[in-house]
């Protein structure tokens, strides 16, 4: 087909992507730019990465708030409970009945606790009671000694010491000489 008149004939201009490569040149610079950074960079980098990611993890791990949620979040959780113990066997001392108890608790957020120390007859009647307060420490036992006064008239013999954690299901039962 015959060009039409007054049109210059333009020249093709060849992409540097498809052009030949000239001995010792790039083809192109651009494409230069965008190559990866040689090996020992990038293992630098990756390297650097993962000493700040250590040293972050580490400058967290000792704050311990942090560390806390940290430490529950990837283990098991037990449930808070309460132990309630005789430190020793109940005994008589005179006019009172001297009773060693220990209290433990386990997770609890409770401030204190009191205990309610009666001294009952065979027939189950309560001859004297005390009442003992405790502030409890979260895994340290606490002990405390309560002292129930026996009654000057009493004439039947004591036999059996119970120990209640008011407000708690935990109860202590002790009886004398069986």
């Amino acid at each position: 087909m015959p060009e039409p008149e007054g049109v210059p004939e333009q020249e093709a201009v060849p992409d540097e992507a498809s052009a030949p490569a000239e001995e010792g040149r790039p083809r192109s610079r651009r494409r230069r730019r965008g190559r990866r950074p040689s090996t020992p960079k990038r293992a630098a980098s990756a390297l650097l990465g993962g000493l700040v990611a250590v040293a972050l993890a580490v400058g967290l791990w000792s704050v311990g708030p942090v560390r806390t949620v940290l430490l529950q979040s990837f283990t098991e959780q037990q449930s808070p409970y309460t132990e309630l113990y005789f430190t020793a066997a109940p005994a008589f001392d005179g006019a009172t009945v001297v009773v060693p108890i220990t209290i433990d608790t386990h997770g609890t957020d409770v401030g204190s606790f009191t205990l309610k120390v009666q001294l009952e007859t065979d027939s189950g009647a309560v001859v004297s009671t005390a009442t003992v307060a405790l502030v409890p420490r979260d895994g340290t036992p606490v002990s405390v000694v309560a002292r129930p006064v026996l009654p000057t008239t009493l004439t039947v013999a004591v036999s059996e010491v119970d120990v209640i954690l008011v407000g708690h299901p935990q109860r202590l039962h002790y009886a004398f000489g069986n």
